[in-house]
């Protein structure tokens, strides 16, 4: 059982990245974490999440479930993605969580991906969603357990 982050471009705030920090070390006592950077791709606009997209496809290892961060994904409940993570979890020996960087994740990499999440309607940095997911996957380990966390 792993959790894999794989995300383009380093969390350059660092409060972000201090959380980012305090949440990948109370997720590990749980469940291995692993959290993998790639590089941004040069330049702006739309041709951008296809550089990216051999960086981000180079990173995966096969096992498991692989889940992108889009905002046409599924919204849930901090419930139901404790069942979804749960889920996942039991059935293969690990799950990634993708996120792109500013323009995006590349349609044929969304296409591949076995499961498409949203985390909000609303928009938010990308360095915040990286903090949202982290408590998330936090919140969802605290749930399962029956931890007071998620009271």
């Amino acid at each position: 059982m792993m959790i894999r982050l794989i995300w383009v471009g380093r969390t350059r705030d660092s409060a972000a990245a201090g959380w980012i920090e305090d949440y990948r070390r109370r997720i590990s006592r749980y469940c291995p974490i692993e959290i993998t950077v790639v590089r941004d791709a040069p330049g702006k606009g739309r041709s951008r999440p296809a550089r990216e997209f051999q960086a981000l496809a180079g990173k995966l290892r096969g096992r498991g479930l692989v889940a992108v961060l889009d905002e046409k994904g599924k919204e849930m409940t901090s419930v139901e993605f404790a069942r979804f993570l749960d889920k996942a979890i039991t059935s293969g020996s690990e799950v990634s969580f993708l996120l792109g960087g500013p323009e995006g994740l590349d349609p044929e990499l969304v296409a591949m991906a076995g499961a498409r999440i949203s985390l909000s309607r609303l928009t938010l940095t990308h360095e915040m969603a990286r903090v949202v997911l982290m408590e998330q996957i936090y919140r969802a380990f605290s749930i399962l357990r029956g931890m007071p966390y998620h009271r």
